[in-house]
């Protein structure tokens, strides 16, 4: 099968941003990018892309990034695009569910990990040396399976993660078995992988009983809510009872979703709390319903939880030198950050009615970052006190 020409040169992709490109494309067929691979002892990355915004942004934000030239020119780089029939072809073999996606084969052509859709280019990077260092490729994942105690939360959470990979290369029957396998192994859901997936299992049938997404309305949430209350994990039983909350949503019913929500924060870790308390307390103070005095209160406890993983996480950030998987940033920008979090401490402290505390975190905001928005808000809170 040749690739000659779907192996798109640089120029083909950016078009007049071809002069940024120093990535080397592979120009032979696919067998010879193989023999080429597994002379050398490089991977293959094959990217499958189509003339779409999406792709373009993605070859133009992370494929150029100035950063991943040299990272990715470590792989034998195949383009294959949808329109070319040779390409296409190639894709179809791959099984391509969504487009853009970068298929990553090791030396002899068999898939070892995907990325799909979009990716900022630090995290691309740091995909990258996690999949050229064999980290959590599919492997390394059976090895671990292989080597690890049967049933054990090690060897499940391989499992599951096998699974995942599966279902994004389109894999269905395996990531099936795989699921299966969990089930078999942990019924009860004593693990974090095998609680998880008594939850999904338990929601399909939720949803199978109800009508299906037609009649989510109509959907008895009970089922949910039990298996919710007898797993184990905590990880798990802040997933699950966010999802509830998620449903409660939808079916409009904001007071069950928000005990729902305060169960999730009884088990949320540092690392969840930070993004999903901000946008819990966040939705809650600005609420157009009359909040109940727990309610209030609660959007304080979690907003100021937010706060103290924040700076936590900006304490890290110096010590190690690193934030999200990129640089440190500057320290004006960990201030801002900082205050971007207390800041909903300030909207908080003013929704229990704690005006005092509400400046006082108010005039620390603008001490942090001394914005137009920071400042409108001390200005406004001031105002009324």
């Amino acid at each position: 099968m040749l690739l000659t020409t779907a192996l798109l040169t640089a120029a083909a992709l950016t078009g007049e941003h071809s002069e940024q490109a120093a990535l080397e494309w592979f120009g032979g067929a696919f067998s010879e990018a193989i023999e080429t691979a597994t002379r050398e002892d490089r991977m293959i990355l094959v990217y499958c892309w189509m003339d779409s915004e999406y792709c373009t942004q993605l070859y133009q934000e992370t494929l150029l990034d100035p950063h991943s030239a040299e990272p990715l020119n470590e792989f034998v780089l195949v383009s294959a695009g949808h329109a070319d029939p040779v390409g296409y072809e190639l894709m179809q073999s791959l099984n391509v569910q969504t487009l853009p996606t970068m298929f990553f084969l090791d030396s002899s052509g068999n898939v070892e990990d995907v990325i799909s859709g979009l990716i900022p280019p630090a995290t691309f990077l740091h995909e990258l040396d996690r999949i050229q260092s064999g980290e959590l490729t599919l492997s390394h994942l059976r090895s671990l399976v292989s080597e690890s105690e049967k049933g054990s939360e090690e060897n499940l959470e391989s499992r599951m993660r096998i699974a995942t990979k599966f279902a994004d290369l389109g894999r269905f029957e395996e990531h099936e078995e795989m699921l299966q396998s969990i089930r078999k192994l942990d019924p009860r859901g004593k693990t974090v992988p095998g609680a998880n997936l008594l939850f999904q299992d338990t929601m399909m049938q939720v949803a199978e009983d109800g009508g299906g997404d037609e009649h989510f309305a109509e959907w008895n949430l009970k089922p949910l809510y039990k298996v919710a209350a007898k797993i184990k994990p905590a990880a798990a039983k802040f997933e699950g009872y966010n999802r509830i909350a998620d449903l409660e949503l939808g079916q409009e019913n904001p007071e069950a979703a928000c005990k729902a929500y305060m169960a999730a924060f009884e088990n949320a870790s540092d690392e969840s709390v930070l993004y999903w308390g901000h946008d819990v307390a966040g939705w809650l103070i600005e609420s157009e319903r009359e909040l109940s005095k727990k309610e209030r209160q609660f959007a304080l406890e979690v907003a100021l939880r937010v706060h103290e993983a924040a700076e936590r996480k900006v304490v890290k950030s110096r010590t190690e030198g690193e934030m999200d998987g990129g640089e440190c940033p500057a320290e004006k920008d960990l201030a801002a950050y900082v205050a971007r979090h207390l800041d909903l401490v300030t909207r908080a402290y003013d929704l229990v009615g704690d005006k005092t505390m509400a400046v006082t975190t108010a005039l620390k905001c603008v001490e942090l970052a001394p914005t137009d928005e920071n400042r409108a808000r001390l200005e406004e809170l001031r105002s009324r006190t």
